[in-house]
């Protein structure tokens, strides 16, 4: 993730942190979550580290209401989902990401931020 390697390598410990405390965990009956949430509708971007930052420079269908994030969080958390990303279209845009072919695809919907 150029440009927030800090935030993606903290997101990264806390995904694999996540996952092995969800398993040391599951048998005294304690459920952990990492939530991926993607692009959400909070007041996260309302920061002064985002001070030049526009929602519109990332395409309106990738944001989720916070409700939505919520409601799909505690579902995947009932369903021992150690790490979730909410919405059909942030998992694709993840998977897109991981993906050569879909680099392209990626800068044209998230900008050139993504290169």
């Amino acid at each position: 993730m150029p440009k927030v390697i800090i935030y993606a390598a903290t997101k990264s410990f806390l995904i694999t942190f996540s996952e092995g405390l969800a398993k040391e965990l599951v048998n005294i009956g304690l459920r952990v979550q990492a939530l991926c949430p993607g692009f959400t509708y909070t007041e996260f971007h309302d920061a002064p580290e985002f001070q030049g930052f526009s929602r519109s420079q990332t395409s309106a269908f990738l944001w989720m209401p916070t409700e939505d994030v919520v409601v799909e969080s505690l579902k995947a958390l009932e369903r021992n989902q150690a790490i979730w990303v909410p919405g059909r279209k942030n998992r694709l845009f993840l998977r897109l990401i991981r993906s050569r072919r879909g680099k392209a695809f990626v800068r044209a919907v998230a900008g050139n931020r993504w290169k």
